[in-house]
């Protein structure tokens, strides 16, 4: 059960190596300016494997309960999908397992990879876990650790996980099928919370320190991406590093000195390498100092 792209590298592991009875997707809907209906990643991986595909629009239908409970799964695996209702979840010989982007119950929610870099986070990971009734809260099965890099994006890290997670919830789910494992309790005292990122989420407080701005600029990069406003326009920020120069001034401003932007924050600032203007491609800083007023200086 999933539907975005990130789902689809661990059903193709899965195909591999089980028998896939049924996929289990979101519906159709409409996408781009003309509002044709769009099938999800998930969906379309599937039928060209042949697979027999339910998109049910809602999950506590008995249709839906009777076509699942008809497919004669023994385990349901769940990535990247909506959270199910306990009596689905029931319905496979061996119930229903997650894989969750997080060393749970670090980040239970829907944003851990953005969330954890944006924490500053030096280690996150996989967990594949019983699910339950609640969110992310199920007894742990297996946990693969995964370093973050002071530099890694969250596309950066969203892409490490998609490649040695599947070969890793295989490994799971051969001993859990086999009887093999003993699935750990979560520690709820030790949990935190990665809730869905919103569009304030992204806007940059150039009022805090480099750190935490840099972090936030890594971990919504290259989508949705941090954004701030300059002169009346709101502009994406790609990538930036910390800068190699003494600099201060008013958090928010920009100012190029040796064909490099650089923005201002509360303590310091940050250079600024790809940013978007609106209606603009990507640029680097230099190409965007070129085309609007910022201050030049000399260091």
């Amino acid at each position: 059960m999933g539907s975005p792209e990130f789902a689809v590298h661990f059903l193709a592991e899965l195909q591999k190596r089980h028998e896939v009875v049924t996929v289990v997707t979101a519906p159709d809907k409409p996408a781009g300016r003309g509002h044709g209906m769009q099938m999800t990643a998930v969906k379309r991986w599937a039928l060209e494997k042949g697979l027999t595909v339910l998109q049910p629009a809602s999950l506590k239908t008995r249709y839906f309960k009777e076509e699942l409970r008809a497919s004669g799964a023994d385990v349901a695996v769940v990535v990247a999908f909506r959270i199910l209702p306990l009596a689905v979840l029931d319905i496979p010989r061996l119930g229903s397992v997650n894989v969750h982007a997080s060393l749970l119950p670090q980040y239970r929610g829907a944003a851990p990879i953005q969330r954890a870099i944006m924490a500053g986070e030096s280690l996150t990971g996989l967990t594949v876990f019983q699910l339950n009734s609640g969110v992310d809260t199920g007894c742990v099965l297996g946990q693969l650790p995964i370093p973050i890099p002071s530099e890694m994006t969250g596309g950066e890290l969203h892409d490490v996980m998609a490649r040695q997670g599947p070969p890793f919830l295989l490994s799971v789910l051969e001993d859990y099928e086999n009887g093999k494992l003993s699935c750990l309790p979560q520690d709820d005292s030790k949990a935190s919370f990665a809730p869905k990122i919103f569009r304030e989420d992204c806007r940059i407080d150039w009022g805090t320190g480099a750190k935490t701005v840099l972090n936030q600029i890594r971990a919504l990069s290259p989508y949705p991406c941090a954004w701030f406003v300059w002169n009346d326009f709101e502009i994406k920020i790609i990538t930036a590093r910390p800068a190699s120069l003494p600099c201060e001034g008013m958090p928010g401003s920009l100012f190029i000195a040796n064909k490099r932007l650089y923005a201002f924050c509360a303590d310091g600032c940050i250079e600024l390498l790809r940013i978007k203007p609106p209606g603009k491609q990507v640029m680097d800083g230099h190409s965007f100092a070129n085309g609007y007023p910022v201050e030049r200086r000399i260091i």
